[in-house]
């Protein structure tokens, strides 16, 4: 269990440590993302549900919403990784897939999408979750939101750029 605890307040700066919220994680494998190794990488698995509670308790940290099927998961997942790796930070990875140890179900994503509704696309008027999709939270607070696609040349520096208000 990776404890967080400390007060926040309004800044632009966030120190995972500050976080008014406990995170419950569990060791991943990333060895389905190719350029990951399956043990020496930035990224440790929580339910989806450690999101919703990090979200409504003021947690703090990076979460990637990602799919081992998915093609920009799989290119963009190692952009995430190589960015938190410069600033030694760690993710907190929310399995989108159906199947595994912690999967996603449809009400999982009826209520991610109730939460998190204004960061999400719309395909026919109704919200859609697509992934990857990078949440960054300070203090319970949705700081950045990002889902990645086809933009992967400027992606990294956009990572980093949002990644820099985080030290751990």
């Amino acid at each position: 269990m990776l404890v967080m605890m400390g007060a926040c307040s309004s800044k632009k700066n966030y120190s995972i440590s500050d976080s008014a919220y406990e995170v419950e994680y569990h060791k991943v494998d990333m060895s389905k993302y190719p350029g990951i190794s399956s043990v020496n990488h930035q990224f440790v698995q929580v339910e989806v549900k450690e999101l919703f509670n990090a979200y409504e308790n003021g947690g703090t940290g990076i979460f990637v919403l990602s799919a081992t099927w998915c093609p920009h998961c799989r290119t963009l997942m190692k952009i995430i990784n190589e960015v938190a790796s410069e600033r030694n930070l760690t993710i907190y990875y929310v399995s989108g897939d159906k199947e595994g140890d912690y999967p996603i179900t449809d009400e999982d994503i009826e209520r991610y999408k109730e939460i998190f509704g204004d960061y999400l696309n719309e395909e026919d008027g109704k919200k859609v979750v697509l992934m990857p999709h990078v949440i960054a939270l300070g203090c319970g607070e949705v700081v950045y939101s990002k889902i990645s696609g086809d933009d992967e040349k400027n992606i990294t520096n956009e990572y980093r750029k949002a990644f820099s208000q985080f030290t751990q």
